[in-house]
C-alpha cells in the first residue's frame, strides 16, 4: 500500500479524490489471490 501512496503524492493527486481509488487498489488483488486459493483447495477436495 505505501507505494500506491508514493504514487500518489508524486502525482500531485489530493490525498481526498486519491483515497478511493487506493481502497479498491487494495482489496481487489486480495480478492482475487482468495479466489485462486479457494478454487484450488476445492480442486484438492472434490
Amino acid at each position: 500500500m505505501s507505494s500506491y501512496l508514493g504514487g500518489q503524492y508524486r502525482s500531485g493527486i489530493p490525498f481526498e479524490t486519491f483515497y478511493p481509488y487506493l481502497a479498491w487498489l487494495c482489496w481487489v488483488p486480495n480478492l482475487l489471490i482468495a479466489l485462486v486459493i479457494i478454487r484450488k483447495d476445492a480442486a484438492i477436495i472434490g
